[in-house]
């Protein structure tokens, strides 16, 4: 039920609020994002041809985000919305980039092409999806490491998932609902443990509750 939410909200923007509305929703501080490009920096010893995954990556405003702040890598985005990969790939017209509709949970296209990523990165999008844990265990089939860019980090004492609602129009207030998952650090911790993390490094921007973990295998 909760993955047929997400893909009936998530896919019901209006062509407009696709391009425009999602670059004010669920914003990290500009800090956490400058964080995330020189890790990013400090990972790829800057080779151009290092592969990045953005695993929800939505309307592309966080590869966007990369982009401005220097960040030269080979990404694709992917994403199960129509109506967000349409935006994305009208927004940014880069060799270097491209977007795929695929579910993140399964990742079924880019196993199936054998596609190989030396990063894979959750931007504020974990809390968003219905199975974290397998969405995760999955893009380690596929990803040599790891980012988890946290809106919520995992701090709770118990799990749990509330239904909000969100703008999906940017002629009208229609709405529709979506998943905000705050997850307990036990729940997180057993994910780790079932894809065999190895190492976590934990980056935060004191100045904002974003946190930025970095998943070793």
């Amino acid at each position: 039920m909760e993955e047929d939410l997400n893909r009936k909200s998530w896919g019901s923007f209006e062509k407009g609020a696709a391009k425009n509305y999602l670059k004010g929703f669920g914003q990290g501080s500009i800090n956490s994002c400058i964080m995330v490009s020189e890790i990013i920096k400090e990972l790829n010893k800057y080779d151009e041809n290092f592969q990045i995954l953005d695993l929800g990556c939505g309307n592309g405003q966080f590869i966007e985000e990369l982009i401005r702040n220097g960040v030269k890598c080979n990404f694709t985005g992917v994403d199960f919305s129509d109506a967000l990969i349409n935006a994305a790939g009208n927004a940014i017209n880069e060799d270097k980039v491209k977007f795929i509709n695929d579910d993140i949970h399964t990742l079924k296209k880019l196993k199936e092409e054998k596609t190989k990523f030396d990063l894979g990165i959750y931007s504020h999008v974990l809390e968003l999806i219905s199975s974290p844990g397998q969405s995760i265990y999955n893009a380690k089939k596929i990803c040599d490491k790891i980012m988890i860019r946290f809106y919520e980090p995992p701090k709770f004492k118990f799990d749990s998932v509330e239904i909000k609602e969100m703008r999906i129009s940017s002629v009208s207030d229609e709405t529709m609902p979506y998943l905000r998952r705050k997850m307990s650090k036990t729940y997180y911790r057993d994910i780790l443990s079932s894809i065999g993390c190895k190492k976590v490094e934990v980056y935060k921007d004191h100045k904002a509750k974003d946190e930025i973990h970095l998943l070793y295998f």
